[in-house]
Order: structure tokens, then sequence, then C-alpha cells
């Protein structure tokens, strides 16, 4: 097996701020608004489909009826999300970043976020492996556990941290440091896209910040991104190492 370069089938931009956004409750309607405009100005038509909130309106999430374009408002993060498993479309980080600035800066306007702790990439990316018995092959590709069982629904996790800024191991409570999370699961597992005899992997590559940050927002996406198409190319090389191949789409 083989391939090219890692295909990624979904991914999103996570922003985190130090404190919880109670103003949500009481923004979140005009933020709404605010998103709905830009269909008119400029997005698609059909770019946002349709809009949905919790009975508190703590949790709002406005989206295209295929995944395809998702943003999430809650107290704790804001989200931008790009899935590409039912539209069939092709990942683009230039055109992906173009269209968070366009949406962030809406949200921004009515929410006004400040004092941010995190800024976060999360891809999501599918193989083939031999036999189509990805639990099988993950524990013994990426494991020395033994059995005689047969293996079900196997998911890794495991977070790797850079140094901090004065050389030291990051505190994750106050630290400002780059965070990279690393997950490998059986693809029966996914909760959006059930794919049985697959393989998913997700990258998820965050910074936080100390002291918080209170600038443009696009623009550290921007830095983080370069840490996260490092990691990228890691992750799919040891995969295909292994005998994995990108999935079909």
């Amino acid at each position: 097996m083989g391939g090219d370069m890692a295909i990624v089938r979904k991914i999103t931009i996570g922003v985190a701020p130090f404190a919880k956004m109670f103003r949500v409750s009481s923004q979140g309607g005009a933020t709404v608004d605010a998103l709905l405009r830009l269909r008119t100005k400029n997005l698609a038509d059909d770019y946002f489909e349709e809009v949905g909130s919790d009975a508190e309106r703590k949790n709002f999430r406005i989206m295209k009826s295929d995944y395809s374009n998702v943003v999430q408002i809650t107290e704790d993060a804001i989200t931008f999300t790009k899935d590409f498993y039912v539209s069939g479309g092709s990942y683009d980080f230039g055109k992906f970043i173009a269209e968070f600035k366009i949406v962030w800066n809406a949200i921004n306007k009515t929410m006004a976020v400040h004092d941010i702790r995190r800024i976060g990439i999360v891809a999501e990316y599918r193989y083939e492996v031999d036999a189509n018995k990805p639990s099988r092959w993950l524990r013994e590709k990426l494991t020395t556990l033994k059995t005689q069982r047969i293996t079900e629904k196997f998911h890794l996790r495991f977070e790797e941290r850079e140094f901090a800024s004065d050389g030291n191991a990051p505190d994750p409570q106050k630290s400002d440091f780059i965070n990279y999370i690393y997950a490998y699961y059986d693809g029966a597992m996914d909760g959006q896209h059930v794919q049985p005899g697959a393989l998913n992997a997700t990258l998820d590559v965050q910074r936080y910040f100390t002291p918080v940050h209170n600038g443009d927002v696009a623009d550290e996406v921007q830095k983080i991104y370069k840490h996260f198409v490092a990691a990228e190319k890691t992750l799919d090389g040891h995969l295909k190492s292994l005998g994995a191949a990108n999935g079909k789409k």
C-alpha cells in the first residue's frame, strides 16, 4: 500500500478564551444574524442552511445541510469546520483561512472575543489497511499487546508538548506552548461518518497563550499551521510506512 500526501477529510479551527463567554446567551442571536447576512455579501447563498441552539441558548450551530460549513458558538469556545465527507470537496488551506477570516470577523463584531488562551487546528484523515481490519491492524502496528481474541473498537490517543518558552516542561494551566494531540481509531467508531473497515486518524495542533492573546486571530492560525503541516507529514508518513494507504473518497 502507499499513496501521496495526507487527504484532509474534515478540518476545524477552534478558538477558546481564558474565561467563559456568558454573553453567548444574550449575543448569540445577533451573531447568528450577522453570519446569515454574509450570504448576501461575502459567501454563497447556500453557505449556511440550518440554525440550531439549545434551550438555554448557550450553544448555537449554523451549518450547511451536508456539514461542509459548520460554525459552533458556545460559552467555552468558537469553532469553524469544513467537512468533505459528504460534499466530496477538496481541502485547500488558502480557501479555508479566507473563509475563516470572513466568518471570524462577523462573529467578533458582536461577541467581542478577547483574552484568548488557546487556538487550535484539528484535522481528520481516513486510511485503508490490510484485510479491512483496522482495530486489529492498529493494535498490531502501534502496540506490542498480544491477544488470542478478536480486537474491536481500538482507540489510541496521546499528546506531545513542545518545551515552554523558558525551556522547561510546560504547565498546561500557565505556560505558553504548542500542544499536539494524535488519535488513531477504528472508522466504525466515527461519530458522524461511520465507515467500518477503515482507519481514522486525527491531528490537533494547539497554541496555548501566556499572556493571553488579544491580537489578530487569523494571523495566529497561519503561524500554528506551520507546526500543523510538519506534524501532519510525520503522522501520514508513519502510517504509510506501516502499510496504510489513503482511503477512497
